[in-house]
């Protein structure tokens, strides 16, 4: 186990590795978050913006890596790789965001995770969404089309 040198004491930590494009990121008992790996160098670098972070969570996929976080307020935030649209915002944030920013729709959310490329959420009422990739079927609408806003899951009755 190696410690990481400059980080105060964490909630949680997500780490996503693909190759040599790894990132990893700690939410800190303060409620910030701090990252380090690709694009933030050697040390822990506080993510601007964020703060009252709930769970942290990573997607892994070669150039596909993005971090989302459940804030304590319901709220969401991601940053990171948005190439198959995994931050979920209708093509507003660029190729990659360092800036952490809003998926599109959600409601008090309860849940968020990372997957390889796609994103998903789970909401107080139940509904669940995801956005993202959607080669393989991952966002659960019924497609193979890709969807770079939240968009909702459809479960067969």
């Amino acid at each position: 186990m190696t410690t990481v040198s400059g980080l105060p004491a964490a909630r949680a930590v997500a780490a996503s590795s693909s190759g040599y494009y790894g990132i990893s990121c700690a939410a800190l008992l303060d409620g910030t978050v701090r990252c380090w790996g690709r694009g933030y160098g050697n040390t822990p670098v506080a993510v601007p913006g964020v703060t009252g972070v709930a769970s942290i969570t990573a997607g892994t996929l070669a150039f596909s890596d993005h971090v989302c976080v459940r804030l304590n307020d319901d709220g969401v935030r991601c940053w990171g790789s948005n190439n198959e649209g995994q931050l979920g915002t209708a093509g507003a944030a660029p190729p990659t965001a360092r800036t952490p920013v809003t998926p599109r729709g959600l409601w008090r959310v309860t849940g968020v995770y990372a997957g390889g490329g796609h994103t998903c959420a789970t909401q107080i009422d139940g509904a669940v969404f995801c956005w993202g990739s959607n080669r393989m079927g991952q966002v659960g609408d019924g497609t193979a089309e890709s969807r770079d806003v939240p968009t909702p899951v459809i479960f067969p009755r």
